[in-house]
């Protein structure tokens, strides 16, 4: 189960500096999937869920990594992050991406920047040993 979990929080990382790069060369058309897709019957149990699976895989794979801490604390602020999703609402969400769509060009790529690299240390650090 957990080389399962640790594949998973890998693979996420992978997809997460994958959509930031994504971001990075064309962030409004990045936005406007996240638009598409939250507008649609499936984007919010979609963000739900994946938080979902994001978080049990960290809080699974945090014993055997060599930064446990930061995994369980990043495994529960995604769960939590699911708790809330459906708290907020579709308005919020969509009142957040017009604010990120209005973001400076240079400081949204400077976000992608580093959301890129966590991703890819997240993908790395998902098989360091402690």
């Amino acid at each position: 189960m957990t080389a399962t979990a640790q594949a998973v929080a890998a693979l996420l990382g992978v997809l997460i500096a994958g959509a930031c790069l994504w971001g990075m060369l064309g962030s409004n058309r990045l936005i406007g999937v996240a638009r598409r897709l939250f507008a649609g019957p499936v984007g919010m149990p979609l963000a739900v869920g994946v938080r979902i699976v994001f978080g049990a895989a960290l809080l699974v794979s945090a014993p055997v990594v060599r930064y446990t801490l930061v995994f369980q604390v990043l495994g529960v602020g995604s769960l939590v992050g699911a708790a809330v999703i459906p708290l907020a609402g579709r308005r919020f969400i969509d009142g957040l991406l017009d604010r990120l769509a209005r973001m400076p060009r240079g400081c949204m790529v400077a976000c992608l920047a580093f959301g890129m690299l966590f991703g890819l240390w997240l993908a790395f650090a998902s098989y360091l040993p402690p």
